[in-house]
């Protein structure tokens, strides 16, 4: 059984208690923390601080709640943590190596301290099964449409049902 746990269920990652008590309810065989708060880079430029810190909370409170609980971890890290001008392919060894791109460096940067996290966390709960993976992107029934919120998929969608709903068969993006 997959049980989904978000924010608007009323779970607030960033809430380290409520994250600990939530996570106790039920034994959970694992827990795969793809959270973040984010958007494009006009919201990025706008909220870096807000941006760092939420998803800082959510990363480092879904780890000690996993670790106090005593629920493998699983956390999905952003491509955004890779350092600026790291050459292609990406591989997992340079993650750490190196500043973000400053255009995504407040989110970058907090999901870096996700891996952070699971290192620590396997050092004070050496029994406990603490693990990261990084994906380009990702997209769910939650994400935002707003031009001044989405990120690449969301505003690629955005535009093409404009398009659609416009009588356009041309999408400029």
């Amino acid at each position: 059984q997959v049980s989904g746990i978000t924010r608007t269920s009323g779970f607030d990652l960033r809430n380290r208690s409520l994250a600990i008590q939530r996570l106790s309810v039920k034994k959970y065989d694992l827990c795969i923390n793809c959270a973040g708060w984010n958007g494009g880079l006009n919201l990025k430029l706008a909220k870096p601080l807000t941006i760092f810190a939420g998803n800082v909370q959510v990363g480092v409170n879904a780890v000690e709640a996993c670790a106090v609980n005593g629920i493998p971890y699983v956390g999905v890290i952003a491509s955004c943590g890779y350092p600026d001008r790291e050459p292609n392919p990406l591989c997992e060894e340079r993650y750490l190596c190196g500043r973000p791109h400053p255009s995504v460096a407040c989110h970058g940067l907090a999901k870096r301290q996700m891996v952070e996290a699971c290192g620590f966390a396997k050092q004070e709960y050496p029994e406990g099964q603490f693990s990261v993976f990084c994906v380009p992107t990702l997209y769910g029934k939650n994400d935002s449409f707003d031009p001044g919120r989405t990120k690449v998929v969301g505003a690629m969608v955005k535009r093409m049902a404009d398009a659609a709903d416009d009588g356009s068969f041309e999408v400029t993006c």
